[in-house]
């Protein structure tokens, strides 16, 4: 979601990677979610660190989840900057697997919407490096 909202709020100007430890499914919900917000996640896919490591060196790594740098292995040697997002569903710990549809459509849009913010404040922040 995150790769999917910064590129679509930088109007593509930013390149944008993303990657996770490991391949993950993207959840029918998580497409569903995106496309409310105008950006339909079609031909995105989960890559794993591997996949965008000879892409390298990124301007920025940011890690988008509740943890800290010793926790995520290989993501901070990608980049010069480091920033760590906490983005927490609005149902932690639970997982969303133990979620019924509508609570499913909460936690996904809660994050999403976290996502949103933190972008925005970002790009805000970093206008002028942007232009």
């Amino acid at each position: 979601m995150a790769e999917a909202v910064l590129r679509h709020l930088s109007d593509g100007q930013i390149e944008v990677r993303s990657a996770g430890l490991g391949k993950k499914e993207i959840k029918p919900t998580v497409f569903e979610v995106m496309e409310e917000y105008g950006i339909p996640l079609v031909g995105h896919s989960s890559k794993t660190l591997e996949a965008i490591k000879d892409l390298q060196p990124f301007d920025y790594a940011v890690i988008v989840c509740k943890t800290d740098e010793n926790e995520c292995p290989g993501f901070t040697e990608l980049a010069r900057n480091h920033l760590f997002w906490e983005i927490e569903g609005p149902f932690s710990p639970r997982k969303p697997a133990d979620l019924d549809a509508a609570e499913k459509l909460i936690h996904y849009r809660g994050l999403r919407d976290q996502i949103v913010a933190r972008v925005t404040g970002w790009l805000e922040e970093h206008r002028d490096e942007l232009a």
